[in-house]
């Protein structure tokens, strides 16, 4: 009965926007919501998870960008087990709101997936900007640091 009421309440949020398009104000129809249109759910769940994923790769792109080859070898380790993380958690989110109710994940299960990968990639994106404002600063103190560049030698005769 638990999980009839997730599914219930998963569905509901879907039906309100609530749960589709919070990062598509601008996208026609999501921002007040998609009502009972699943295709409408759709489309504004796969904008908002497009989004979020252009988002958390160019986040990705500029920190590798600031980091060692040793850092940047780290990142790409942490972004690969981040991603399958995304999968599987998506996965159970959807697997457990439609244990119940199997017409559920026919209809709303896409929707509910894509919903979860926008919010875990959002969230990740906001890690990525802190770890690239935390390499920012890091390099303008090294570089305040270091000593200004000595002119260059001359290549005439030494006295």
């Amino acid at each position: 009965m638990r999980h009839a009421a997730l599914a219930s309440a998963l569905a509901g949020m879907a039906l309100t926007g609530s749960m589709a398009c919070a990062a598509q104000p601008d996208s026609p129809g999501c921002a007040d919501g998609v009502g009972d249109s699943l295709v409408a759910a759709q489309q504004c769940a796969s904008l908002d998870q497009e989004t979020q994923h252009a988002r958390l790769s160019g986040a990705h792109q500029a920190l590798q960008t600031r980091l060692s080859r040793e850092e940047a070898e780290g990142l790409a380790a942490a972004q690969a087990q981040w991603q399958s993380y995304q999968t599987s958690h998506c996965a159970l989110v959807v697997a457990i709101a439609s244990r119940d109710n199997p017409a559920w994940r026919i209809s709303w299960a896409e929707v509910a997936d894509l919903t979860c990968r926008a919010e875990l990639a959002q969230a990740r994106a906001l890690q990525l900007e802190d770890l690239l404002a935390i390499a920012q600063r890091l390099d303008a103190r090294q570089a305040s640091r270091e000593p200004a560049t000595a002119p260059a030698a001359t290549t005439g005769p030494r006295r």
